[in-house]
């Protein structure tokens, strides 16, 4: 029993005809069936039986059918797997930004990866930190900037920058009050929140009560796009990570202070692979990336913060 036997089997199965499995695999009728012939001779059972209409396998055949399905499917995974680690190869990478990482960072990456990495394509998927961890978990992601440690056998978190809460909001409205603001502060003005489900109302009615004030005006919108736009119309303020709103703020159209409560401070990691279980070229893009939020930190115009060395000894 070889590959080519099961994978020439599977496929008069599938199409339940031996001329139209031949016109699929690009081969002729006669060596297709005694590719097959081969095949039953080693499993000592008939597989597939012909009739005017075409075939359809035995109950032998139907019991490897779904076992040669699985084997075909596993050495193509395998295929795949191994092919990522060819040099000359062009490579596939998708990596997973959120909102504020999308506007800080996708357009840097895309271009020095077409630079440097070439042949390589990038997906950039753009989405909430929680979706992105969730899509990375089942496989769908090869890098994710998410605020949670998704650290196991696989993957790795390397600690890239220390987000401070910022509230933005039109000139007239936010020139007016001191730099930094409280929380209680905050919570005063007519504010449009992140509405990503019950953690992100959880954290601001636990500041809330913690400070013991009220959220007196404030919606919840799960569309960055919403946000902007009631922001921008001057309508109301949010509560935002700083690289969302910077070309908003350096074009004068929108004002900006940090607000002074820790308990809003987030960390944003990037996840990858192990570095023992990465190609050439997902190494170099990963060290491309955090490269990039170096020379972003070090410019200031995000307000970022260092989170610890992401340094390959993190990895």
């Amino acid at each position: 029993m070889d590959f080519r036997q099961l994978r020439y089997f599977a496929r008069v199965a599938e199409l339940g005809s031996f001329t139209a499995a031949a016109e699929d695999l690009h081969v002729s009728q006669p060596a297709l069936g005694m590719q097959v012939k081969k095949l039953e001779e080693d499993i000592g059972a008939p597989l597939l039986a012909r009739h005017s209409r075409g075939a359809v396998t035995t109950p032998a055949g139907a019991a490897l059918l779904t076992h040669a399905l699985d084997i075909l499917q596993r050495l193509e995974s395998a295929r795949q797997a191994v092919r990522r680690y060819g040099e000359n190869t062009a490579a596939t990478f998708r990596v997973g930004v959120t909102p504020s990482i999308g506007r800080a960072l996708a357009i840097g990456i895309l271009e020095r990866a077409t630079d440097h990495l070439s042949p390589v394509e990038l997906l950039i998927v753009q989405a909430f930190g929680e979706g992105l961890a969730d899509q990375m978990l089942q496989g769908k992601l090869d890098f994710a900037f998410t605020h949670r440690d998704l650290s196991d056998r696989t993957w790795v978190a390397i600690p890239l920058i220390i987000d401070n809460p910022h509230i933005f909001g039109h000139p007239d409205v936010i020139e007016r009050l001191p730099d930094p603001i409280t929380f209680a502060v905050a919570a005063g003005l007519p504010l449009v929140l992140d509405g990503r489900g019950a953690f992100n109302r959880r954290r601001y009615s636990s500041l809330a009560d913690a400070w013991n004030v009220a959220l007196r005006d404030a919606i919840e919108v799960d569309s960055i796009d919403i946000m902007r736009e009631l922001v921008l119309k001057g309508n109301r303020c949010s509560v935002a990570p700083f690289a969302l709103f910077a070309d908003e703020v350096r074009e004068g159209k929108l004002s900006v202070r940090r607000i002074d409560e820790p308990r809003l401070t987030r960390k944003l990691l990037l996840n990858c692979r192990r570095d023992e279980l990465m190609s050439a070229k997902e190494r170099q893009l990963r060290d491309m990336i955090c490269a990039l939020v170096d020379e972003r930190i070090a410019a200031g115009d995000l307000r970022w913060i260092r989170a610890g060395a992401n340094s390959l000894g993190q990895i």
